[in-house]
């Protein structure tokens, strides 16, 4: 009975880790945020920071990690007019974005 509850309870964790990507993808649920993760890193330690941890999109700001405290540095102007909060669902916003992480990958491929 107790390895019956075992294997259930193993195949419900595998269906709640698995299940909700596939599901994502075929409804067509945008993550336009996600492109921006990988590049935040690199110009978080522009500033001397270790790494990227969160955005906050409200006020186009990245909270990087330097291990002990966090501090938040602002996307530039390109990405974010000042005084507005950016929406990368958005076409110009989409755009300047992705400026932006070419600008980033360059800076990551200089030798």
């Amino acid at each position: 009975m107790c390895r019956n509850i075992s294997n259930m309870l193993f195949v419900l964790f595998a269906v709640a880790v698995i299940l909700p990507a596939p599901l994502e993808a075929a409804a067509g649920i945008p993550d336009c945020r996600r492109d921006l993760y990988p590049f935040a890193d690199i110009y978080c330690q522009l500033f001397g920071h270790d790494r990227f941890n969160v955005w906050h999109e409200q006020k186009c700001e990245l909270e990087c990690d330097d291990g002990t405290k966090a501090k938040r540095v602002r996307l530039p102007e390109s990405v974010c007019p000042l005084g507005e909060s950016m929406d990368p669902c958005e076409p110009a916003a989409k755009n300047a974005l992705q400026k932006f992480i070419e600008e980033m990958k360059k800076i990551k491929n200089r030798p």
